[in-house]
């Protein structure tokens, strides 16, 4: 009779099933499944999220209309005042300041861009984070937002 390899087992051609995953799908499984449970034991729970997907056609577009929309916003000086506080408090988060200039940099807000780019050096936790403030700071002051938009979003 003829015979097949399946997970390093030989076995007869009427012996094999179609959904066979072998002993390492099991072991996979149960590791899986004892670590959801210690999960949930500590209080968790497993959630479903929806995000956007970025690579949509027009995504871009609508992201920079939005910006335009609340650049103008009289509350808007509010938001980031309050937005600097929290940052303040938690200096370790200094990623948001890095999207939010690139935010403000595809908005075209481009001095808004260059302070949160320098707020970003000061808060980076390593060289490289510096390093790539700098050099987005420069295209700034270049008025290459296109430059700066694409060293802040990588």
């Amino acid at each position: 009779m003829a015979q097949e390899w399946r997970a390093g087992v030989a076995m007869r051609k009427d012996q094999i099933n179609d959904n066979f995953q072998g002993p390492r799908a099991q072991c996979r499984e149960e590791r899986v499944q004892r670590h959801r449970d210690k999960l949930r034991s500590a209080g968790l729970k497993p959630v479903q999220m929806w995000v956007y997907d970025i690579t949509r056609p027009g995504f871009a577009e609508e992201c920079r209309r939005q910006s335009l929309v609340i650049a103008n916003d009289p509350h808007e000086r509010e938001v980031v005042e309050w937005l600097d506080q929290v940052l303040g408090e938690a200096p370790w988060y200094a990623a948001a300041y890095r999207w939010r200039a690139s935010a403000r940099a595809a908005s075209g807000q481009r001095m808004g861009a260059m302070r949160d780019v320098l707020c970003y050096r000061l808060a980076a936790p390593d060289s490289a984070g510096r390093a790539l403030a700098g050099r987005a700071l420069a295209a700034l002051a270049a008025a290459d937002t296109l430059a700066a938009l694409t060293m802040l979003k990588n």
